[in-house]
C-alpha cells in the first residue's frame, strides 16, 4: 500500500526524481583523458526543479591503453561506477 500511496502523491504533485551517475570527460592530450564521475540527484515538481545536488565521486584517468581509478572525498573503489564507465566508454 505504501508504494501505491507514494505513486499517487507523485502523480498528483507531478514529482519526478532523477538519481544517476554522470560522466564528463576532458582531453588533456592525444593519449590522456580524464573522466569525472558525478552523482546527480534532482527532484522536480510541477516541471520546476525543487532540489538538486551534484557530488563528485571519482575520476578515471586514461593514459594510452591504461585506466587508473582515482577516488575523491576519501571514498573507496566502487565497482558500480567502474561497471557503468566500462558499459558507456569501452
Amino acid at each position: 500500500m505504501a508504494d501505491n500511496f507514494e505513486e499517487m502523491i507523485n502523480d498528483i504533485f507531478e514529482i519526478k526524481t532523477i538519481d544517476q551517475i554522470q560522466f564528463k570527460s576532458i582531453d588533456i592530450s592525444e593519449d590522456k583523458t580524464i573522466y569525472f564521475a558525478f552523482h546527480e540527484s534532482q527532484k522536480i515538481m510541477f516541471g520546476k526543479l525543487t532540489s538538486g545536488t551534484v557530488q563528485p565521486l571519482c575520476f578515471i584517468l586514461k593514459m594510452g591503453d591504461e585506466y587508473h581509478y582515482c577516488p575523491l572525498n576519501k571514498k573507496k573503489f566502487d565497482k558500480g561506477i567502474v561497471k557503468q564507465f566500462v558499459d558507456t566508454y569501452c
